[in-house]
């Protein structure tokens, strides 16, 4: 197979994922609200449940879809690193987007959602590429 079709392949995957998990996500926090019988989730920064289900919807594919695309990388820890950035990036950043917040994006909010990305994103790229490996394959096991 050739490269400019695995690219498009593992980004639709990526996006396919993206969705159930949001679907999942927002599963639980609609399943949340009616139990509590509030329109609103969280407690630090409360958000109405209609904002989070927007935001898992907005974001969650858009990180899949750009795992998708930088699928490559993950061939060295470094790039792997880089990946895990990007796509923690695109993750909060949408998130933002759908509550709102991201526009107009000030130095210390620019700040923290970097400081964020990479927090998240970095041990998230090296995790996932010990545990898959550089190829994409879960590894054996050496016993």
């Amino acid at each position: 197979m050739r490269m400019e079709h695995r690219v498009p392949r593992r980004m639709l995957l990526g996006l396919a994922a993206g969705l159930v998990a949001a679907t999942a996500l927002s599963a639980c926090v609609l399943l949340l609200a009616l139990l509590s019988g509030s329109d609103t989730v969280g407690r630090a920064a409360p958000m109405r449940v209609q904002a989070a289900v927007g935001a898992y919807y907005a974001a969650l594919p858009a990180a899949g879809a750009a795992a998708g695309l930088l699928w490559p990388l993950g061939r060295s820890r470094l790039g792997a690193a880089i990946a895990g950035t990007l796509g923690a990036l695109v993750l909060y950043g949408s998130i933002e987007a759908a509550k709102g917040e991201l526009l107009p994006l000030g130095v210390g909010d620019a700040a923290l959602l970097g400081v964020l990305a990479l927090v998240v994103g970095v041990p998230a790229g090296l995790g996932y590429r010990e545990i898959f490996g550089a190829r994409g394959r879960p590894r054996k096991r050496r016993d």
